[in-house]
């Protein structure tokens, strides 16, 4: 439907190959239907029913776009472009996959109820995995425990006793996880009793060093990544190509290649002040869980005169928003972090329930926090910048990198 002032088609001259336009344009390429939405969902219904392929659906509070980008690797796989995870990314999806693609890795986004159930329905996945049920669009839910049951709306779509469900056994929310799952569950945690088990994460120069253990045997691969976040998803992306056959060792070696993505966690080593600073850039996206996974990181990277944390507003969060920021102090009393900077009204509810010694400034927005976070970095300090995207900490991350 969108074009441009002279009634030519933006997306054809773009190098579409068609088109679904509800007003008619003078060109064969555009097919003219009544409602564009539906037909998209109908394209969506004909490309999974010609599709013979594998089907892997995520879905998860934290982490599900990571774990995609690692599936992508591992099982050699088309997947969601971006995050294309909605009623229209879905059949956009479907529809431009390969005819000569052999597995499919979709992603599946949610903030209401019932939302899962129509995309895993269209999706019809042979392995599901849920990363994690976590404290994101409590506004729309009245507890954590409800988000779980829309989550695990996603199994509905696995057809029976032949799909598998990959679930994380270490969250409490897992019985309401595994009541949905059809058939055979695997699980995967940092607990002894998990099917796929993360043994070690260890820090080095490069990342961390990953151990896990599936069903009694052990492999060890690294990750580029500090972030305990990412070794989460690394986790979930290992469990879940076992469940489509692949062995952990085959796995954790593919994650050599992958590098987190713009704004996702990457750690860049810089000259600054005639020594060195660490910046941490991971300002896409932010929640409870999330920004707590980050501080630790923050607390173990290597080498660091001062950590300095820059955290904008969570957003989503509804009425316990105040008190899910004011509890990331808990956090942070556990951690070596010097400084903290915050951004938003959202952030000063953790910003007050600080010490003074671990304060840094605090102010409405990224772009007026900036300067305050510049006035004050110092040769060989590691930074970390997060906050949900609609809080643009991406702003402080640019000053940083300029200056």
């Amino acid at each position: 439907k969108e074009r441009a002032n002279d009634g030519d088609n933006v997306g054809l001259q773009r190098g579409a190959a068609g088109a679904l336009v509800t007003t008619p344009l003078p060109d064969p390429r555009c097919i003219v239907v009544p409602d564009g939405e539906a037909a998209l969902w109908q394209l969506g219904v004909a490309a999974r029913q010609r599709f013979a392929g594998k089907v892997v659906a995520i879905t998860g509070s934290v982490g599900k776009t990571t774990t995609k980008e690692m599936l992508r690797l591992i099982l050699r796989a088309a997947a969601t472009e971006g995050n294309l995870n909605n009623h229209l990314g879905l059949p956009l999806t479907l529809a431009r996959l390969p005819r000569d693609t052999q597995t499919a890795v979709l992603e599946l986004g949610m903030n209401h109820a019932g939302e899962l159930t129509r995309l895993t329905a269209l999706a019809r996945p042979h392995v599901a995995t849920i990363t994690t049920v976590a404290a994101a669009h409590l506004e729309h839910f009245d507890s954590v425990a409800a988000i779980a049951a829309a989550k695990a709306e996603i199994y509905t779509g696995l057809g029976g006793s032949d799909g598998i469900a990959v679930l994380p056994l270490d969250s409490p929310y897992r019985d309401i996880l595994r009541a949905t799952a059809p058939g055979p569950v695997l699980m995967f945690g940092e607990s002894a009793g998990a099917d796929c088990c993360l043994v070690a994460a260890t820090p080095i120069a490069t990342g961390l060093q990953l151990t896990i253990r599936y069903r009694g045997d052990e492999a060890s691969g690294t990750l580029a990544s500090f972030n305990m976040a990412a070794a989460a998803c690394a986790l979930a992306a290992v469990a879940t190509a076992a469940a489509c056959g692949v062995a952990p060792g085959e796995a954790l070696a593919a994650l050599r290649a992958w590098q987190p993505p713009a704004g996702r966690g990457a750690a860049v080593h810089m000259p600054y002040a005639g020594g060195t600073l660490t910046l941490v850039d991971d300002s896409y996206n932010a929640s409870p869980v999330a920004v707590a996974a980050a501080l630790a990181a923050l607390g173990r990277l290597p080498d660091a005169t001062r950590r300095v944390a820059v955290l904008g507003d969570m957003l989503e969060l509804g009425p316990d928003g105040p008190a899910l920021h004011r509890g990331l102090a808990e956090t942070l009393h556990t951690l070596p972090i010097d400084r903290v900077y915050a951004a938003g009204p959202l952030m000063r509810h953790l910003f007050d329930a600080l010490p003074a010694t671990q304060r840094g400034a605090w102010a409405t927005t990224a772009a007026e926090l900036a300067p305050l976070v510049l006035a004050d970095l110092r040769a060989n300090d590691a930074v970390l910048v997060k906050g949900s995207a609609g809080m643009a900490m991406k702003t402080v991350v640019a000053a940083i990198r300029n200056s």
